[in-house]
């Protein structure tokens, strides 16, 4: 997917592929503000820390108040 650049620095809900079960994919949410990280990856800075996603493994993002 990609993620528009007007996202980054914003507070987005972002979910992702973490893994795989039984044959069906497993995902995830981050809430955060957004940054990049280079061409590959993101980085959302959430209350626990910073969580790195690849961009390959977003499925969803968008800006939450």
């Amino acid at each position: 997917m990609e993620i528009p650049e007007d996202l980054v620095g914003a507070r987005v809900a972002l979910r992702h592929r973490v893994g795989e079960r039984d044959g069906r994919p497993l995902f995830t949410d981050a809430v955060g503000e957004l940054s990049a990280e280079g061409p590959s990856a993101v980085v959302v800075q959430t209350r626990r820390g910073p969580v790195r996603v690849e961009r390959s493994a977003v499925v969803a993002v968008r800006a939450v108040p």
